[in-house]
Order: structure tokens, then sequence, then C-alpha cells
């Protein structure tokens, strides 16, 4: 949920170039990447995302309406 306020963590193993600019807080587009959600009650809001050598990052406008 965007809109809602919702973050997710992403792991990288192995980082590109393109990951040493990507700043917390900021809003990125994710391409290519692996979804994983927690199965336990405590934590069934929780995404995880996992990149591969075919992941693209693009940074976004907080303004644009995804």
């Amino acid at each position: 949920d965007v809109d809602g306020g919702g973050s997710c963590l992403v792991v990288v193993w192995r980082p590109s170039l393109q990951w040493t600019e990507v700043e917390e807080g900021i809003r990125y587009k994710l391409f290519n990447v692996s979804v994983s959600s927690s199965r336990t009650r405590s934590e069934k809001d929780k995404v995880t995302l996992t990149a591969n050598r075919q992941t693209r990052i693009q940074a976004c406008p907080i303004s644009e309406n995804l």
C-alpha cells in the first residue's frame, strides 16, 4: 500500500553500482524482483523483495501517483 506508508525489506546479494546510490526515504520503482511474504500472524504484513542480476531500479518522485 503505497499511500498507507508501507515499507519493505530489499535484500541485495553482491550489489552492482546502481545500488550504491540508493537512499532510505526515497521512492523507487523496482523491476524483476522476487517477492515473498511472512506466514506468521505477528508479521502478516511483512514483505521481502529479493534482487537478482536482472533487477533494475529507478528513482521516482514522491508526487508521482503509482
